[in-house]
């Protein structure tokens, strides 16, 4: 009881903190995350996603995919996809999963890229996918601001 009680004390503190960095490596930190982040998004959250290669994304969720597509269905995520390539896999991988997108191709192809980024509720979230994932997540109010408006930027030229 009393380990439990200090980890709740100092999870209330890592909440509370106005800027967070956090790095999730392996393939088990990163199905966890991406569960976690689903099941604690609010129902009909936006979301961002800079450089998305599906196929690699889906391969590190594994046994745990099909759990995530259930919950971001039951939530109504949205995802707001700026692709880097010209791959017609990328859209037919969104499209079986049923999940709502709206996905656009950079001005610039870019083949290659080791992984992307997403903007998540209050979080950047960097992926890289090989040799094995890991995701850099911030949670600052500046960095997601940023982010946001180079997004923004290449959704404007993107087509």
């Amino acid at each position: 009881k009393m380990f439990n009680a200090v980890l709740e004390k100092i999870a209330s503190h890592q909440r509370s903190a106005s800027q967070q960095f956090m790095v999730y490596k392996g393939q088990d930190s990163y199905q966890r995350y991406w569960l976690r982040a689903i099941e604690q998004a609010p129902v009909g959250v936006v979301g961002y996603v800079a450089g998305g290669e599906l196929a690699l994304w889906q391969q590190h969720m594994g046994k745990q995919l099909p759990a995530y597509l259930r919950i971001a269905r039951d939530k109504q995520l949205i995802w707001k996809v700026i692709f880097f390539t010209t791959e017609q896999q990328n859209v037919d991988l969104l499209d079986q999963s049923t999940i709502t997108y709206e996905s656009r191709t950079a001005s610039t192809i870019i083949p290659g890229l080791p992984g992307n980024f997403n903007i998540f509720n209050d979080t950047v979230i960097i992926h890289v996918f090989e040799p094995e994932p890991y995701i850099i997540e911030l949670r600052d109010a500046n960095i997601l601001k940023l982010f946001a408006a180079y997004f923004e930027t290449m959704w404007e030229s993107a087509v």
